[in-house]
Formats: structure tokens, sequence, C-alpha cells
């Protein structure tokens, strides 16, 4: 009987501290992603996924670090297997835009920020991605109106700044 409670203990001990490991590799992943070591962050994640391939925060983090390298197909599919999880995660709908974006591929982009606004109208990262889709694919007067009704709400955000002063300079 004792072998089998020392047992126990032993593996919730063991089981703890992989539970406090994988809290500090989160930390220490958002830490060098706020440092700009992307490739940091990544093997931070990968660490985590490496003992619990189940964790979607990991993957998620996973997926907009090799978003953020340029490793948009990998990103992709690391996206998606979030949503096969959690098929309405905002962030791993939201994520995947974003990569669609920065891929150039502009339509999937439009689809994806659609989609989280047909989930939640007011989501801001949605709107302004949905700006920048409008934006980068030559449609500027899609993109115009939308940046300027978000400047009303955040009068404070430098990449809507940018743009809106951009367009009165005739520069989009």
């Amino acid at each position: 009987m004792k072998k089998i409670q020392i047992t126990a203990l032993v593996f919730l001990l063991v089981a703890l501290q992989g539970f406090a490991h994988s809290d500090d590799r989160y930390g220490q992943a958002e830490s060098m992603a706020k440092d700009g070591d992307i490739a940091g962050m990544a093997a931070a994640y990968r660490a985590v996924l490496a003992v619990d391939t189940t964790d979607t925060r990991a993957r998620l983090g996973y997926a907009k670090a090799l978003s953020l390298q340029g490793q948009y197909q990998a990103a992709e599919k690391q996206f998606s297997m979030v949503l096969k999880q959690q098929p309405e995660d905002l962030q791993a709908m939201m994520g995947l835009g974003y990569n669609y974006v920065w891929n150039d591929q502009y339509d999937l982009a439009e689809q994806q920020f659609r989609a989280v606004l047909d989930r939640a109208p007011d989501n801001f990262g949605a709107q302004k991605g949905l700006a920048f889709s409008y934006l980068w694919s030559d449609q500027p007067s899609k993109a115009l109106p939308v940046f300027q009704s978000l400047k009303k709400l955040h009068p404070d955000d430098l990449e809507i700044q940018a743009v809106i002063e951009s367009a009165e300079l005739g520069f989009i």
C-alpha cells in the first residue's frame, strides 16, 4: 500500500513540475517575443509541444512565431491544427488571417477576418486586419473608411494614424 502511495506522490510531483516547467516556457517565450527574439520564442514553444502535442496555447504561440519568421506554410499548418481542436478559437482565426495578409493571400485573409467579425463584430484586430487586407490588395477605397472609423475608436493607434496620414498626403 505504501508503495502505491509513494508512487502516486512521485507521479504527482513530477506532473506538477512539468506544469510549472510549461508555465516557465510560456513566460520565457513571451519574454523572448517582447525582446524581438522570435527564433527563441519558437524554440520555447516547440519545447512545450515536444512534451505535450495537444497544448493549444503553445501551438498557437509557435504558429505566431513561424508566421513572424516568414514561414507562412508552416504557420498555416499550426494555426489549422489549433482550429481542428478548437474551431471557434478567435486567436487562431486572427493569426491565420494575419498569416494570409503577410503572405499576400488577401482573399483568404479577408475570409478569415470576416469569419472573426461574424462571431465578434467589435473585434479591433479583425477590423484592422481586414482594412490592411484591402489596403495591401490595392483597394484603398475600401480600406480608408475602415481605418477612419477605427481611428475614432483608437485615436492613439500609430498604424492607423500612419495609413490615414499617408492617404492625406496622397501616397495611397
